[in-house]
């Protein structure tokens, strides 16, 4: 469920009893280089949105970017954080929210006051149907936790979710919630950074559908190379599922780069760009019983 619980140093109004306002809790889903958000109530997303980090200005960018739209849901039932981009991160949103306070903050109105609580999700051994397969399950990114939340709660049969973002990581899921495993790759950046560090003069193209047989310089052969590596990782994975299961999984891409690997893969594939995020939902609604959404099912192979 949660690593722990921090107490964000800001309060806000209850309703008043009978009210009918509905408050919603904030989801963030904190990558190495973006962050994402949305608001759930009961389990549903609105006002979904994304920044790209500009660390020297994070605390003012989260307040331009993200301050307003929680201004207009305030007050809030909570915030559900996943968060892999360290505690700067967690800082400036603890920032973010007390400024958020500070402005709706009513002295000769407030009745009672409660702490509003950052809950920082951490990979469990088992939790919400999902049986972590690390020996350390705190070792697996809280991302990778959410989106097998995410699978075991909206996928019927053996997934394989796909995150393309930072790095390239593959999970799979069996269709009784046990994490069978997975693997990580460097992903498009870091592979590029990587040629870029230890060789001269080496760019990319930014063409996503671009074959081999189809290359004429050296920026389009480290692209086709990048991309290529990239899909038969997730090739070998979903033919490994094939020979170990003994099924063909229920395949969910997401990720910022998630479109430059959907050409080229199967076409049962799923693009599914708040998947990280339809987990934290199912994460903060702790006392929902039943599954939520549309579940996606797989065939036998």
């Amino acid at each position: 469920m949660y690593s722990d619980i921090t107490v964000v140093k800001c309060h806000y109004e209850q309703c008043q009893p009978g009210a009918q306002t509905k408050m919603k809790t904030l989801l963030l889903d904190a990558g190495n280089s973006r962050l994402k958000w949305a608001f759930s109530e009961q389990g549903q997303l609105s006002r979904q949105g994304a920044l790209s980090y500009q660390w020297l200005t994070l605390d003012a960018q989260l307040e331009a970017e993200l301050g307003s739209l929680v201004s207009v849901e305030w007050p809030l039932a909570g915030v559900v954080l996943c968060n892999v981009a360290g505690e700067r991160l967690e800082a400036a949103v603890q920032t973010m929210l007390s400024i958020q306070d500070g402005k709706h903050r009513s002295h000769d109105r407030v009745q009672e006051r409660a702490s509003l609580t950052i809950k920082k999700i951490v990979a469990q051994p088992v939790a919400f149907g999902v049986r972590c397969a690390y020996e350390q399950p705190a070792q697996l990114g809280a991302d990778r936790w959410a989106a097998l939340v995410a699978a075991r709660h909206h996928c019927d049969g053996v997934s394989c979710v796909i995150d393309c973002g930072t790095a390239l990581t593959l999970d799979v899921l069996t269709a009784e919630g046990r994490h069978a495993g997975g693997m990580i790759i460097p992903g498009m950046e870091m592979m590029l950074a990587s040629l870029v560090e230890n060789t001269h003069g080496i760019l990319a193209s930014k063409r996503p559908e671009l074959s081999p047989f189809a290359v004429r310089n050296t920026a389009d052969a480290v692209q086709a190379g990048i991309i290529a590596a990239m899909r038969g990782s997730v090739q070998q994975m979903l033919q490994d599922c094939r020979d170990e299961l003994g099924v063909e999984p229920i395949c969910v891409l997401t990720g910022g780069n998630a479109n430059w690997l959907r050409p080229g893969l199967p076409d049962t594939v799923m693009l599914e760009p708040d998947w990280v995020l339809k987990g934290l939902a199912i994460i903060a609604d702790e006392n929902r019983v039943s599954s939520i959404g549309t579940r996606h099912t797989g065939n036998h192979v």
